[in-house]
């Protein structure tokens, strides 16, 4: 039977639509495979022989995105390891911490930990600055947290949040500090930074206490977390330190309480005032007990006054 027109057509135009395809298909490149650990052996190689430069020459040919995830780590290890070595900390931290996210190998990740700490602390405390002038505590501060938060595991995790957190107390910045402090009890409890911890947080509390006007609760709070620290660490040492610290925020409440008292005793509610003189006074062994104690000596109750002055 003869084809019509139309359908001879139709015929033509699949078949060269079908032809354009596989043209086209035969015409892509395909994606070259992934680089692999051989690919960095001349590296290696260069490295053993002393010839880091030609080495890090090497690598920077290459592309971290050329890569396959596993050999990404070993790759920026290489990289860290010989920034480190020239003494360019702050590019050898980028590449460590490159390694860190990409899942490093165990047997090579306590050196790029011991590294990235020893770097860290280096920023921190001004011994690495920029153009050899500028410190740049910051990026140390950053370079710890990662670490912890990126190698939660390493022996070097709380030493990084108790140096973080200690920086940040000595700055001022207690709210800061107290959350790093409760992070270390929270997940390393029996590290050697715990006791410090327990007591900071309680100090930290008392830091953020202005005077006798600051809101008793924030006061009761401090004063809580200091005997919690004494009676949690009955060797801890810094118990002098603590004990010090809880009398000065009772002589603190103490004021609050007299403040207090004066106020009602002004607008002439002596029951008020008492209340208040008495709390004062409890506080045994505070300068403001004492003068609670003559307070409430000159007061008179509502009761002992003449009817006609009641």
């Amino acid at each position: 039977m003869a084809l019509s027109a139309k359908t001879f057509l139709d015929m033509i135009t699949r078949t060269c639509i079908a032809s354009v395809i596989i043209v086209c298909s035969a015409c892509q490149t395909a994606e070259p495979d992934p680089l692999a650990t051989s690919d960095l052996a001349e590296a290696r190689a260069l490295i053993t022989a002393g010839e880091k430069w030609k080495a890090w020459s090497l690598l920077q040919d290459f592309e971290e995105e050329e890569f396959d995830r596993f050999t990404r780590a070993e790759y920026s290890q290489l990289a860290g390891d010989l920034a480190y070595e020239n003494g360019d900390f702050n590019l050898a931290i980028q590449y460590y911490e490159k390694a860190l996210l990409a899942g490093i190998a165990a047997n090579n990740s306590r050196t790029t930990e011991a590294r990235l700490f020893e770097m860290g602390c280096a920023y921190m405390d001004g011994d690495v600055r920029i153009l050899g002038i500028f410190p740049d505590s910051n990026r140390g501060i950053v370079t710890l947290q990662n670490l912890h938060a990126w190698a939660p595991e390493s022996p070097y995790a709380p030493e990084c949040l108790a140096r973080v957190a200690s920086f940040a107390f000595e700055k001022g910045r207690f709210a800061e500090a107290s959350a790093d402090y409760q992070t270390i009890l929270r997940f390393y409890p029996d590290s050697e930074w715990a006791d410090i911890a327990h007591f900071r947080i309680g100090m930290c509390g008392l830091e953020r206490i202005k005077g006798p006007d600051s809101d008793p609760k924030l006061i009761s709070q401090a004063i809580n977390q200091l005997q919690a620290y004494l009676e949690g660490a009955p060797s801890g040492l810094h118990r002098e330190e603590a004990k010090n610290g809880i009398a000065r925020l009772e002589e603190l409440s103490a004021q609050h309480e007299i403040k207090i008292g004066d106020y009602y005793l002004a607008i002439g509610n002596v029951e008020g005032a008492r209340i208040h003189f008495e709390e004062a006074a409890g506080r045994q062994g505070t300068a403001a007990a004492e003068i609670a104690n003559l307070r409430l000596t000159g007061l008179l109750s509502t009761s002992d006054l003449p009817v006609n002055e009641q």
